[in-house]
């Protein structure tokens, strides 16, 4: 099995408002899998998040991101027995890690879901926190994944981040325009087609994109 460090996957996040992709409302996250240790229960990444807005929004800020974990063989039956989640440095150092169904973003009914946020209680990957990446800006973040037994493969899938205080102007359904004043938005992930430089997948550290339902967002 190839276990070859590092390797990276770039995820592109799209704020959606009123149900509608906001392309100037957008982040990128590089997730680079940076080795395992103890014994194959932990395995070590860094998260590079550039907050990459634009345009009609005057302002915004990427509060948290998350994903879940679920057993690549089985997916969506049985999750790995992640224990705990760790960080240092950065911003996103408050961490949610919750083993139970009824999560509400990203939301499998059987899998272990994964946020880091910049602060604020804890809650979920569905509330921000009012800070965090300004635009422009980019925060490095270290942050492993603690494994009750061994894992060979892993599978991180349902990305999500948020953006709070947004402020400009979006698009909607219609063909208008909705005015956001210190807004707080989710983004849905896709994997960003890079140069050979940004490695893709290999065995040993899986980044699949699973179906995110869109969910109705309202101005704050």
């Amino acid at each position: 099995m190839d276990t070859s460090v590092p390797t990276v996957v770039v995820r592109r996040y799209f704020g959606y408002v009123d149900g509608i992709r906001q392309d100037n409302l957008t982040a990128d996250v590089a997730f680079t899998f940076t080795g395992t240790s103890n014994f194959g229960r932990r395995w070590n990444f860094t998260a590079s998040v550039r907050n990459n807005s634009s345009g009609s929004f005057t302002g915004s800020q990427v509060s948290f991101f998350g994903f879940s974990t679920d057993d690549p063989n089985t997916a969506g039956s049985q999750f790995r027995p992640l224990n705990s989640v760790a960080t240092s440095g950065g911003l996103f150092t408050t961490r949610v890690l919750d083993n139970s169904s009824g999560f509400a973003t990203p939301d499998l009914s059987s899998a272990q879901q994964v946020c880091l946020k910049t602060g604020g209680t804890l809650g979920e990957c569905a509330s921000a926190t009012g800070t965090g990446v300004a635009q422009g800006a980019t925060s490095n973040q270290v942050f492993a994944l603690n494994f009750a037994t061994p894992q060979a493969l892993i599978r991180l899938e349902n990305f999500v981040l948020g953006f709070s205080n947004v402020s400009g102007t979006a698009t909607d359904g219609n063909g208008g325009e909705v005015v956001l004043t210190n807004a707080n938005v989710n983004g849905f992930g896709v994997i960003v087609p890079e140069p050979s430089s940004w490695a893709m997948m290999i065995a040993g550290f899986g980044l699949v994109g699973a179906t995110l339902r869109r969910r109705r967002l309202a101005a704050a």
